[in-house]
């Protein structure tokens, strides 16, 4: 407990040429009620210039730079390596608006062993109308992990334990959906998540930018590492958490030595990979039995169930 008599709760920053936006970050983290009791910025070895010296013109903060850029993950596991606190909110450094209420709605229900996370908004650049995600149903989840295999909450909208995140860790090869394996591997060593309705989060897109990353990563970066069937995927024309999660039913397929469910798993993400937004409907209500599936015994029923139906088999992959 800090001096507020409240649980400590640690800002931490990773950020990879973007540090212009950090001024704007900074004031909004400021204007939080209860403040953060530290923050910390982690530099993923940018290659552009620094815009000012960090340390000089926020003393407040604690600013460390890597010299080999390792991604997100990295960035991720070492914030929580140089974290003091018991708890630990990550917030990329490009949203830089963070609700004033945050901690104090948001603390009282923090507990060694439980992940807190808000409701939060996607404002689209683009002029569509404002996407919110609310979980009003998640007091009746029962298995965090089926939940987490099926979406995910927003880093800028949680607080995590820093002690368990410590022993789960951001998996840094597994780059294009480390959020969602972070959660999994959280609910599978134990972790509760509470869900709180009185904060909303914002976060702003831009759809256009997101795809154009998505076109500029080289191949290895989005090759899956654990599975040597997955190397053949292209990266995603469009950014996919369909697509995503059958990629981890892949690897977990091939874990388990299910060769076919595996191939199959990524000919769906191959097929995912190629569609546009307003087609991922279709995706989602072929995929929908398997995604509810609790264990890989039912999820190996369903494939063998469904696998003749489905138009996704091993010849149009």
């Amino acid at each position: 407990m800090n001096i507020n008599n409240r649980p400590n709760v640690a800002l931490l920053i990773p950020c990879f040429n973007g540090l212009h936006h950090l001024p704007s970050l900074i004031d909004s983290a400021q204007q939080v009620e209860n403040r953060f009791d530290e923050i910390i910025v982690y530099d993923d070895a940018s290659t552009e210039p620094f815009p000012f010296d960090p340390e000089e013109r926020f003393p407040e903060i604690r600013f460390y730079r890597g010299d080999v850029n390792g991604g997100a993950g990295h960035a991720r596991n070492r914030l929580m390596e140089l974290a003091t606190t018991d708890y630990i909110h990550f917030h990329d450094i490009d949203d830089t608006k963070i609700p004033v209420n945050f901690i104090t709605e948001l603390a009282p229900h923090l507990s060694p062993n439980t992940v807190v996370f808000s409701s939060w908004q996607i404002r689209w650049l683009n002029g569509d109308e404002p996407t919110l995600y609310d979980y009003p149903d998640f007091g009746l989840v029962k298995d965090f992990r089926e939940y987490f295999l099926r979406g995910h909450v927003h880093m800028n909208a949680t607080i995590f334990p820093r002690e368990l995140s410590l022993e789960v860790k951001f998996d840094e090869d597994f780059r294009a959906i480390q959020d969602l394996i972070f959660n999994v591997r959280l609910a599978q060593a134990g972790a509760n998540y509470q869900h709180v309705d009185t904060v909303i989060a914002k976060h702003e897109k831009n759809p256009s930018s997101t795809i154009s990353r998505m076109k500029q990563q080289k191949f290895q970066e989005y090759r899956v590492k654990y599975c040597e069937r997955c190397k053949d995927i292209l990266p995603a024309k469009y950014h996919s958490i369909i697509g995503d999660i059958a990629l981890y039913y892949a690897w977990e397929s091939c874990l388990q030595g299910f060769d076919r469910e595996c191939d199959l798993a990524i000919s769906i993400a191959r097929k995912c990979g190629q569609l546009n937004y307003k087609q991922f409907g279709n995706i989602v209500s072929l995929l929908a039995p398997l995604l509810g599936l609790s264990n890989t015994l039912k999820m190996r029923r369903w494939w063998f169930n469904h696998y003749k139906k489905s138009h996704f088999s091993l010849q149009s992959a």
